[in-house]
């Protein structure tokens, strides 16, 4: 059986960071710009995204921290 661990505070700074738009986030994971939105609200639990969802965000962050520390 495989384990899968998602950092939810990576994902939380992807969100947070408002130099990355809702549409660079959607366009690269394939999320709807509304679903990016809503996860982007306030008090927003990460804890409720699915777990499909959450691994696309968490991929992307990895890519973009890959992407500028190099």
């Amino acid at each position: 059986m495989m384990k899968l661990i998602i950092n939810t505070e990576n994902i939380k700074k992807l969100l947070d960071d408002e130099l990355i738009s809702s549409s660079a986030v959607a366009d690269a994971t394939g999320l709807s710009r509304q679903v990016i939105s809503k996860y982007r609200k306030p008090g927003y639990d990460i804890g409720r995204m699915t777990v499909e969802n959450a691994t696309k965000l968490s991929n992307y962050y990895d890519q973009l921290k890959k992407r500028y520390s190099d």
